[in-house]
């Protein structure tokens, strides 16, 4: 999965957790609350929307205040999941 695959369905999972928003508010430097308005029950449903998009699973205690923090946690489990899986595979 490409970086901009990531970021796209990052912004997605984002919208569906607040439709207020439009896909042009949400770059890589959008920090979740101060630019977003996002409280503590926004940030769980944004969460649970990405972990549902990408099925993963992030972990509570993950401090994720801006897109790209989301982005880049998302990276690393994807990389880590094509890498055992590409193991697994051999």
């Amino acid at each position: 999965m490409t970086c901009e695959e990531i970021i796209k369905k990052v912004q997605n999972s984002i919208i569906l957790a607040m439709p207020i928003l439009d896909a042009s508010m949400i770059q890589m430097d959008t920090h979740l609350r101060d630019d977003l308005g996002a409280d503590s029950v926004d940030k769980m449903a944004i969460l649970i929307a990405i972990e549902a998009q990408f099925q993963i699973s992030i972990p509570v205690e993950n401090t994720i205040s801006t897109v790209e923090q989301i982005v880049d946690a998302i990276e690393k489990m994807v990389n880590t999941c094509n890498t055992q899986e590409a193991a697994h595979a051999e």
